[in-house]
Parts: C-alpha cells; sequence; structure tokens
C-alpha cells in the first residue's frame, strides 16, 4: 500500500523521492514491534505529507497508509482514514470518498462494529455502483457479502454475491473471480440449496486449478466435503476432507487445517467412532488455541461438548457447551448461539429436565428463524416435537413433528426425514390411530434403506465430474491477456524500482542475519535450561533415595521381622518398593496426571504412618469438579511438603497429629492445601537449629530452582504460599501450604 502512494509521488519529483522512501520504509518495517518505531512512523509521515503540494495526491496518501495500518492499528488506521475522507468530500472526490469508507467499513469489522461496518461498506457501495469503478464495486459488495454471512442474513447476502460476479467477470479480475463463486456456493450450502453450492463451488474449482491456486483447491475440496456430509454421503465427504487437508499442510495454513480436522472429527462422530472424533477435534483445539482465534474456539468447545453429551458424560459437555456459548455471544455469530441452545437442550431432554429443555429449544427455533436456517429449524422443531411427547402433550408434539418434516422434504434432508418419520409413529401409537402409525414406521423403513444407497452417490459423483470436465476458453484468454500485461509492466521498470528492490534486499539480509543470531541464542538457552531441569530432577530423586532414608526403613522393617511381625513386614516392604519403584519411574522429566499423583502421595502417607503407628492421621480429599485424569502436574513437587509436614511438624507432637491435603480448582488453577496440626515452623525452626535445618527443609531448595525453571520453559506456572496457624491464644498450631498450579482451558 505505501508503495503505490509513494510512486505517485515520485512523479512530481523523482531525484527528491528516496530520503522520503528510506525514512517511510524504516518506520514501516519496524512498525509492529517496538514504540520506538511506532514514534518514527508517526514522524515518518508527519514529515512526507507537507511535501504532497497535490491536495488529490494527499487523499491518497491518507487512504494507502490506513489501509497499510489495518492489520497492526486500526486507531491510527482509522484516523487517517476519516481525515482522507474529509479531504475527499472537500474536493468532491468520488473515488476516493468510497475508498475512505470501505477502508473504515475494514476498520469497524475487525474492531467487531458490525454497524458501523455496513453503514461505511453501504455508503461506498451506493457511490460505485453506477459508476465507472466496476472493481472498488465488486470488492464492497464481496466485503458486504461476507458481513452479512457473519450476522446471518443468508438471504441478503445471496443477492449480493449474484451482484457481484457479474462485475468481477467485467472488470476481468482472473484472482478474485473464482473467490467470489466459492464465497456464493457457501452461502447456497448453508441454506440447504446443495445442488446449486455444488455448481458454483465446481466453477471455483477449474479457475483455481486453471491458475495453480493450491489453496483456492483446498477450500473448494472442504466446501464440497461440507455437502457430502449433509448429504449423508460419509466415506465420500472424508475423501475429499483428506484432499483438503493434505493441501493445507503443504501450505502449512493452521487455521485452514484447524477447520478440515474438525469435519473430519465430525464425520467419525457421525458414524458413532466417538473416540476418533474426540482426537481430531482435540487435536483440531491445539492448532486453534496457539492461534488465539476465538470464533473458531468456540465451535470447537461446542463440537467436543457434543461428543462427551453421546458419551454420557453431561457435566464434561456443559461445561464445554457453556464456553462455547460465551464466545458465540461475544463475537455476535447468530448460527452458533442457536446450535449451542439446541444442544444444550438436548442435554436437558436427557437429563428429564423437559420444561428448561424447552425454553433452550424456543430460544435457538427464534434465532434460527431469525436467520432463515431451514435446515436448523426443521431440526428444532423436531427436538421440540420429541420433548412435548415425553410430557404427554401429544397434540403439541404432532404439529411440531410435522411441521419439521415438511422442512426436512423441501431441502431433501433424508436422513432427518428419517427420525421425524420414527418421530410420527411413535406419536401416532400414543393417541391409538396405529394406521398413521404404520405409515409413518414403512416410511422410516424405507429412507433407513436408501439413505446411504450407492446409486445417491454415483448421482453425486457424476454431478461433480460434469463441471469439472468443462473447457474454460475464456479463463484461458483471462491468463493468455494478463500474462502480455505483466510483461508490459516489467519492461517499463525504471531506476526508482530498482532501488527500492535493493533496499529491501538489504533490509531483508541484515533480517535474515539478527533473526539467526536471536534463534541461535534462544536455541542455546533452551538447551541450557533443559540440562539444568535434567540436573535438579535427579538431585530431588536422590535426595529421596540417599542411604540415610533407606537405611532408616530396611531396619525398621528388620525390626518387624524379628519381633515376629512378618505379615506387615511384608506390607511394609511392599509400600517401600512401590515408593523407590514411583521415584525412578516417574519422578523425572515428563509431567504425570493427578491420579498417579494422589496414588502415590497415599502410599508415601501409608508408609510414614506404618513407621509411625499412631503417632499422625492423614487424610486426603478431592472436590467434586475436577477430573484427575485429565489434569497433569510435574511429578515429586507436592511429597517433600507432605514428608515437611510429617517430619517438622506432627512427629514432635506430644499427642496424635492430623494431616489434611485438598485438592480443588479455582479459576484456571489446580489448588492443593497441605495443612497439619503440628508444633509449627519457629518451634520447628529451634529444634534443628543445631543441625542448620530450617522447615520446610526437603529439597525446598531444588524445588523452588525447579519451580523457577518450569515457569521459564513454559511448561507450567506453580504458585507457592506457606501460612503459620495460631490458635485463640496465639500459641502455634500448625502450617499450611498451599501451592497453585496453573490450567490449561
Amino acid at each position: 500500500m505505501v508503495f503505490s502512494s509513494l510512486h505517485r509521488i515520485s512523479r512530481q519529483s523523482p531525484f527528491s523521492f528516496f530520503p522520503w522512501l528510506f525514512v517511510l520504509l524504516t518506520g514501516a518495517i519496524c512498525w509492529p514491534e517496538h514504540t520506538h518505531s511506532q514514534s518514527l512512523f508517526h514522524d515518518s509521515i508527519t514529515r512526507v505529507l507537507p511535501r504532497i503540494k497535490d491536495k488529490a495526491e494527499q487523499v491518497h496518501f491518507y487512504n494507502r497508509m490506513a489501509e497499510g495500518l489495518l492489520n497492526s492499528d486500526t486507531a491510527l488506521a482509522r484516523k487517517m482514514a476519516l481525515d482522507g475522507l474529509r479531504l475527499a468530500k472537500a474536493l468532491g472526490d468520488q473515488y476516493e470518498i468510497a475508498k475512505a469508507n470501505f477502508i473504515l467499513g475494514k476498520i469497524a469489522i475487525v474492531e467487531n462494529r458490525l454497524d458501523a461496518a455496513q453503514n461505511h461498506l453501504f455508503t461506498a457501495r451506493d457511490i460505485t455502483r453506477n459508476s465507472a469503478h466496476k472493481q472498488l464495486c465488486a470488492d464492497v459488495l464481496e466485503k458486504l457479502c461476507l458481513l452479512c454471512e457473519m450476522q446471518g442474513e443468508y438471504e441478503e447476502a445471496r443477492r449480493l454475491a449474484l451482484e457481484m460476479i457479474p462485475m468481477r467477470v467485467s472488470t476481468n479480475e482472473k484472482s478474485k473471480i473464482p473467490s467470489s463463486y466459492l464465497i456464493l456456493g457457501n452461502i447456497l450450502q448453508l441454506i440447504g440449496k446443495y445442488d446449486s453450492a455444488i455448481f458454483y463451488f465446481n466453477k471455483a474449482l477449474t479457475l483455481y486449478e486453471e491458475n495453480r491456486n493450491a489453496n483456492g483447491k483446498a477450500k473448494v475440496f472442504n466446501n464440497i466435503g461440507n455437502v457430502h456430509y449433509y448429504l449423508g454421503n460419509y466415506d465420500t465427504a472424508i475423501q475429499y476432507y483428506l484432499k483438503s487437508l493434505q493441501i493445507k499442510a503443504e501450505q502449512n495454513d493452521t487455521v485452514a487445517q484447524s477447520k478440515t480436522l474438525n469435519n473430519i472429527a465430525a464425520i467419525y462422530y457421525q458414524t458413532g467412532n466417538l473416540p476418533k472424533s474426540l482426537q481430531y477435534y482435540r487435536n483440531c483445539m491445539s492448532l486453534l488455541h496457539s492461534m488465539g482465534h476465538e470464533p473458531h474456539l468456540a465451535i470447537g468447545y461446542g463440537n467436543i461438548g457434543l461428543v462427551y453429551y453421546d458419551m454420557k458424560k453431561y457435566d464434561s459437555a456443559m461445561q464445554y457447551y457453556s464456553k462455547a456459548l460465551a464466545l458465540y455471544k461475544k463475537h455476535r455469530m447468530v448460527k452458533g448461539i442457536a446450535a449451542t441452545l439446541t444442544n444444550i437442550g438436548l442435554l436437558k431432554y436427557d437429563l428429564q429436565q423437559y420444561q428448561e429443555a424447552l425454553s433452550d429449544f424456543k430460544s435457538a427455533l427464534a434465532l434460527n428463524r431469525e436467520i432463515r436456517d431451514e435446515p436448523e429449524t426443521a431440526l428444532t422443531l423436531q427436538h421440540m416435537a420429541s420433548t412435548y411427547l415425553a410430557i404427554n402433550q401429544t397434540g403439541q408434539a404432532l404439529h411440531f413433528a410435522l411441521l419439521s418434516l415438511e422442512m426436512c422434504r423441501s431441502h431433501g434432508l433424508k436422513k432427518q426425514q428419517m427420525d421425524v418419520h420414527n418421530l410420527l409413529a411413535r406419536i401416532y401409537s400414543e393417541k391409538e390411530q396405529y394406521k398413521q402409525a404404520l405409515i409413518h414406521l414403512n416410511a422410516f423403513n424405507n429412507i433407513k434403506d436408501s439413505v446411504f444407497s450407492n446409486e445417491q452417490r454415483e448421482e453425486l459423483n457424476r454431478i461433480i465430474e460434469k463441471y469439472e470436465m468443462e473447457r474454460k476458453e475464456k479463463q484461458i484468454n483471462l491468463l493468455k491477456t494478463e500474462k502480455k500485461t505483466v510483461e508490459l509492466e516489467l519492461q517499463k521498470r525504471d531506476l526508482i524500482v530498482y532501488g527500492i528492490a535493493l533496499i529491501f534486499l538489504l533490509i531483508a539480509i541484515i533480517a535474515s542475519l539478527l533473526f539467526n543470531r536471536f534463534r541461535i541464542n534462544r536455541n542455546q538457552l533452551q538447551i541450557s535450561m533443559e540440562i539444568k531441569m535434567n540436573e535438579v530432577e535427579q538431585r530431588l530423586v536422590q535426595s529421596k533415595l540417599n542411604p540415610h532414608a533407606i537405611s532408616n526403613a530396611l531396619r525398621a522393617i528388620e525390626k518387624m521381622i524379628f519381633t515376629q511381625e512378618a505379615e506387615q513386614a511384608s506390607l511394609h516392604l511392599k509400600r517401600f518398593e512401590s515408593y523407590v519403584r514411583h521415584l525412578l519411574d516417574k519422578s523425572v522429566g515428563t509431567m504425570i496426571t493427578l491420579t498417579q499423583e494422589l496414588s502415590f502421595l497415599q502410599l508415601y502417607m501409608d508408609m510414614e504412618m506404618d513407621f509411625a503407628p499412631g503417632k499422625f492421621e492423614g487424610k486426603i480429599s478431592v472436590s467434586p469438579d475436577l477430573v484427575p485424569d485429565e489434569i497433569e502436574i510435574p511429578p515429586m513437587f507436592i511429597q517433600p511438603y507432605l514428608e515437611n509436614a510429617i517430619k517438622h511438624g506432627v512427629k514432635h507432637l506430644v499427642g496424635p497429629g492430623l494431616i489434611e491435603i485438598m485438592f480443588s480448582k479455582k479459576s484456571n488453577h489446580l489448588v492443593c492445601t497441605i495443612t497439619d496440626n503440628g508444633i509449627g515452623r519457629r518451634a520447628s525452626e529451634d529444634l534443628y537449629r543445631n543441625k542448620r535445618e530450617l522447615y520446610p527443609s526437603v529439597g525446598s531448595g531444588l524445588l523452588d530452582e525447579r519451580r523457577s525453571l518450569l515457569k521459564k520453559l513454559g511448561r507450567i506456572d506453580i504458585d507457592l504460599e506457606t501460612t503459620d496457624l495460631f490458635d485463640n491464644a496465639g500459641n502455634a498450631a500448625g502450617t499450611m501450604v498451599t501451592i497453585r498450579f496453573e490450567l490449561d482451558e
């Protein structure tokens, strides 16, 4: 964007152009990273703008700079565009007025101000619609079309797309024509017009193949797979998804890969392979978390909720549904809100909360009707009919089931028709109208036998092949014309272009050298920290397996044997063996589940209680909202604090001691509290002063160092807090250690 503006300036003063160019490029290249560079960029604009004497050139400069800043600083981009708009209005330059409104519309979309975006875009369209600026008008219509699709206004989006395509063709925009077909096909797919969607997808695919646009082909393959998915042709759908995924992986397109992984997971879900479905959904979510793309995260949360729902894990399903619903509402994604409300209604239906389920279904129905999504409307009506049947309101159930069947037939949704016929058979049986029940039962069986028939697959494949084999003479001619135009433009290059190329080359070389140096230093630091982490973990294991500790344990077992407590000695020996095995197998390197850590803590506590019978009692409790198998923490992090509570707290009490370990979840943290009623830290410090052993002593330095390394390596963030406890008289009453482990959402 900067180049276009600067090229126009250079025609007025070619020899004074290079100093301006260097200043602007320096600021623009550094702009996204540093505050100093941002200041330099502002200064650059301030210095260049007064040198542009022509007001029309100033307008052009404002608009191009605003467009260039769109993805880095929307506030500054909006200011530049508004300045350009005011100047364009003063000059009466209709093209630049439309251009400024178009840029302001795009900025408003990025800022999620959709009403403002629509106003700016409609203004730009009205100015350019009947003008000679067909290319700009087509760009505006495309952005309006996508905006209407985001808001669920599918009919308006289709109308805008049909108006846009002839403009693309008339302006000979070869690279944008297939994307226009793809947009229209996607809208037709959303409203259930699958044959028409296939038609436009194949038109787009042919052009993308001619243009050798692999990214475009991947999008088409994914959307054709969606059509087959909706029609129940799962084997064909997954073939298209895998084609799309292969191209996206080669292009390293993370966003697109996540969409296709999501679709493949949906296929496995529909065919009943829930573990495989969950695996693909989790692969998809790992990509989405790395990007922080909330609209796509919302879809992923909802889909994982569906899998947990089918697994009958309703609490987990509701957690993911709630996450999805919050993000859908945040981004005003009406279709997603409606779908999630429907899924929550189904969950409540299974829990026999029928009135609450009906409330969710009605909310979803209103939203689906608002965006005219008839396939989803039909599905919601079917669920409402099932709910009314469950509460014995057969009249209402029949009414909604018949409405659903009519919509399913009009859109050719065979699998859903099958489900509604089955529901109607049940309703008529309840009403003792057995003849009608038999009619719908027969219809159910007929559709069931044909829904996955080979004839249906072959027919759809014939439709796809028909359009894939069409000749595209007009597009070939467009390619030839564009090739000649490019060759002519290349011949007109002058010294200014070569100067720009040289400057960019130098900057690229310097940036590459700096980046390589940074990467080498970063890798060396990473390796150093990994080595340090291994050393710390090995030292921690050694501290637990020192000869003194092993000798004490074996002497205690030996004493039991000599006192003829063979069974008790055998039990202690097995526990000691399990303790040592855990230290050697689980304590170094990887994370372990909370379930494994709980088992180890109980083992260690039992072993210590055996060696000091009657000396203390230990309890471990876990909050009901935790799923221990799904939570991972570093091994050997809690045990040292339990050991301190025993050896420096309750061991020196006259009466029996009590140690309580509690696990709970607060926000996105796992919270572990270790509470003892021992003698307290100050008394323990006095007791061990001669040994220079302060409470807590067991591996405390190693644990602090390990905690710091875990945070630096980006594995987990752990907070630690120690609290002295006192009774009403102010006497020491024990110690409480609180450990907070940060959890991944």
